[in-house]
């Protein structure tokens, strides 16, 4: 039987039309947006109403701009404080690094010293001292859920943990399993604890991916070989279709050992049809690793397919990214693990499988 679906009302948008023409006259210049996607559209009514009391979770596709609905909260935060800004106090938690890394930067331009804001961006280093320290004059605090943990644990000596407003938990689809999700549980948890023990108001925004559990079709095979092996031609298929004027292509795989196969099959299915150099973009391309220790690279790189992972050696992955963004080869292939590290941009993106092995379940 097919399930009732439940369709959500749609949120009254006249507020956020204020960050379009301008009428929020105290935010600075260069918030001067232009057109929200519809998810943000319908997000930031509720994170604009109510600053201080209500909690908000979006949960949506990567890519859907759920990184400005983190800044407009914040925004609305220093709005609502702009005659005591040394008052706010928000902090962001995400599980990599990498993530913190970014938004500590994005945020340090948009509400740092130089900004109209000047508040005070800090991120944590994982020493507790100086994490202290630090966290005793800033505004906006951003960490990992390790290092928050850390620090929140003894929030009964340190009352600066006890004044915060704003709570940014990113990339909640952690939650539940694997190596983040009990440290976001805790924090989120402890956070609302404490708010409830001092009678302080918290506002806790959750982003994360899509949640839903959806079935994809046709490749409903619980053996992985076998599954990876029934994407191959799949994939070839869509490169042809999608990308026929050679336009770059991305394609991210669940590990590295399927990222070198993947890239064997996909020159396989390219001789098969007699056209061997059918993914080379420059017909000079001479392939010279710094480092001749890899026979399969050499071979697909020839081929107009190259691939990067993490144990390769750092020249030869600079030299293959080299080629994929100089346009000399068309198919570039990257364990799933490297999407947050590696800037590069792409005409089609192909995700092979969604699923991975996790070592310390010991399950897919």
């Amino acid at each position: 039987l097919a399930k009732a679906v439940v369709h959500a009302g749609l949120k009254d948008t006249s507020m956020v039309a204020k960050l379009v023409d301008g009428s929020l006259a105290r935010g600075p210049r260069g918030w001067r947006f232009q057109t929200f996607n519809p998810i943000q559209t319908q997000a930031l009514p509720k994170l604009m109403e109510n600053p201080t009391t209500s909690n908000v979770l979006v949960c949506a596709a990567p890519g859907s701009g759920k990184g400005v609905l983190a800044d407009v909260a914040l925004l609305t935060l220093c709005l609502q404080h702009f005659d005591a800004l040394e008052d706010v106090f928000c902090v962001y938690v995400a599980p990599k690094p990498s993530l913190v890394a970014a938004q500590h930067a994005n945020w340090a331009a948009k509400f740092g010293p130089d900004s109209v804001f000047g508040l005070d961006v800090v991120r944590l280093t994982g020493d507790a001292t100086a994490d202290v320290k630090a966290i005793q004059s800033a505004q906006v605090v951003v960490a990992t859920p390790e290092q928050w943990d850390v620090l929140s644990r003894r929030w009964k000596k340190r009352a600066r943990i006890q004044h915060v407003q704003l709570f940014v938990l990113d990339q909640l689809q952690f939650v539940g399993g694997g190596e983040y999700g009990p440290t976001i549980e805790i924090i989120a948890s402890r956070m609302r604890f404490i708010s409830s023990q001092v009678k302080s108001p918290i506002r806790i925004l959750g982003l994360s991916n899509s949640l839903a559990n959806a079935k994809v079709w046709g490749f409903d095979i619980n053996h992985f070989a076998s599954r990876m092996l029934a994407m191959a031609k799949p994939v070839y298929n869509t490169v042809c279709h999608q990308a026929p004027d050679k336009q770059p292509v991305i394609v991210f795989c669940p590990s590295s050992k399927q990222t070198q196969l993947s890239a064997i099959d996909l020159i396989t299915f390219a001789l098969a049809e007699n056209t061997p150099q059918k993914f080379v973009l420059n017909e000079s391309l001479q392939v010279a690793l710094p480092h001749d220790d890899d026979e399969a690279l050499a071979h697909t790189l020839s081929a107009g397919v190259g691939y990067v992972t993490e144990s390769m050696r750092r020249a030869n992955r600079e030299y293959v990214l080299d080629l994929f963004t100089s346009n000399k080869i068309q198919i570039l292939l990257l364990p799933h693990t490297l999407a947050w590290e590696l800037q590069v941009k792409a005409y089609l993106v192909v995700i092979m499988g969604t699923q991975s092995y996790d070592g310390k379940e010991h399950r897919y």
